[in-house]
């Protein structure tokens, strides 16, 4: 089952842009990745520019064969214990759009706990780059 969460920063004019992902969107899963690898407003702003994604960091693609296993039939992973695949990428986002789908990011001024009325959402996390801040902000 999906945990929805959506990924976005404040905009200077107090609105929020983000987009929409689909899969661990919890807090305890979700902020490490944010605190260590969108550390800039412009991560940030490149991270949430592609629009919806599937995962937050993955080595998956959508094609990208079977999960790699050991000799004794585990499975194998990397230093950060993502799964490898036979086709991987390098540790990032899996976005929609390509598969050639998805969702453009959204920007909006609805507070920041009434996100789920724009995406279904469970968590929000708004970077705050006057400040270099990641904020989570569960849903009422």
């Amino acid at each position: 089952m999906a945990t929805r969460s959506a990924i976005g920063y404040k905009l200077p004019n107090g609105n929020i842009r983000a987009s929409y992902c689909h899969w661990d969107g919890n807090p305890e899963h979700q902020l490490p990745i944010l605190t260590e690898h969108y550390t800039t407003a412009e991560a940030v702003v490149a991270l949430v520019a592609h629009g919806s994604m599937s995962q937050l960091r993955t080595r998956s693609t959508w094609d990208n064969g079977s999960v790699l296993r050991d000799a004794q039939g585990g499975f194998v992973r990397d230093a950060e214990g993502l799964l490898r695949y036979e086709t991987e990428q390098e540790p990032g986002p899996l976005y929609h759009c390509e598969r050639g789908d998805g969702m453009e990011p959204i920007t909006s001024n609805y507070p920041a706990n009434c996100w789920d009325e724009l995406m279904d959402i469970e968590h929000l996390y708004v970077f705050h780059p006057e400040h270099s801040y990641w904020e989570h902000v569960e849903q009422d």
